[in-house]
């Protein structure tokens, strides 16, 4: 009968110690999968950032452009 409830006290045992690593692998895997969403809302701000640079940049590029077609088309019509 000892033996029995040895037996049952090493098992309650191990079983608490089963459940208490699955808790703490469940508890990192949150705080990863957390990191990894902030990791991606930095990424999609910075994202999002650089497509306004990029299309300001653009809008610079064609106006500048626009001016340039705009100075050889005067010239031209002062040489001919």
């Amino acid at each position: 009968m000892q033996e029995k409830l040895r037996g049952a006290d090493n098992s309650k045992l191990q079983l608490e110690a089963d459940n208490h690593a699955l808790k703490d692998a469940v508890a990192e895997k949150k705080m990863e999968a957390e990191r990894e969403s902030r990791k991606k809302e930095r990424m999609e701000k910075e994202m999002k950032e650089l497509r306004v640079s990029l299309e300001a940049r653009q809008s610079e590029i064609k106006a500048k452009q626009q001016q340039a077609s705009v100075r050889v088309c005067v010239c031209l019509r002062h040489c001919v």
